[in-house]
């Protein structure tokens, strides 16, 4: 298993963790999903262009792929294993979340994680989902789609904090009452990678 969580930010912020997931790819070839995104407000063209130059990917000899709702609905998990590393972007944790149950393709990214070592980052909500819950993304995201189940996936399972701030930290603190638990909290700079059993936080 190779799981990266990231914190939501962007370059120059996400430069080492960005590094770390071109270390782990498997090959040159990269799945990019970004559905969480507001296409009104960011097309996916515009998303694929945003990811080419985050990583860098002329430079880094690489070809990206994107994936977007169709895409998760017909293609089979044979289909993620051509794949050097899957990259799972950020927006709205309850729409992706929905659309990755319906189409079944959460348990394909599971059974990935847990039968091979192809690194999949998420971002921001591409992180939450990998949790145990995206409960944490209730006072940011609406839930437009009126998603009940708010467990999710469980690699990771404890909750995390994405884009934490300072200021945040009262809210954090009410969160982890109100579910019992620790929340992990990640800067935009900062992310969790779970590597086998092994989990670290930078």
């Amino acid at each position: 298993m190779n799981l990266i969580l990231g914190g939501g930010g962007a370059m120059p912020q996400t430069k080492k963790v960005n590094d770390l997931f071109l270390s782990l790819l498997k090959n040159k070839q990269i799945l990019y999903i970004p559905v969480a995104i507001d296409t009104i407000k960011h097309p996916y063209d515009s998303c694929l262009a945003w990811l080419k130059q985050e990583l860098n990917s002329t430079k880094n000899n690489l070809s990206i792929e994107m994936w977007v709702e169709k895409d998760i609905y017909e293609k089979g998990y044979s289909d993620l294993l051509k794949f050097g590393g899957i990259y799972i972007g950020g927006g709205n944790t309850f729409y992706l979340l929905d659309e990755f149950r319906k189409s079944e393709f959460d348990k394909k990214l599971v059974k990935l994680l847990s039968e091979t070592d192809i690194p999949v980052f998420g971002g921001s909500a591409g992180a939450l989902i990998f949790t145990k819950g995206i409960d944490t993304a209730i006072p940011y995201d609406p839930n437009d789609v009126g998603l009940k189940d708010l467990s999710g996936l469980g690699v990771f399972n404890h909750y995390i904090w994405v884009h934490y701030e300072d200021s945040m930290k009262g809210l954090v603190n009410e969160y982890s009452k109100k579910l019992g638990e620790k929340i992990y909290t990640v800067r935009e700079d900062e992310w969790i990678w779970v590597e086998g059993d092994k989990t670290n936080k930078n």
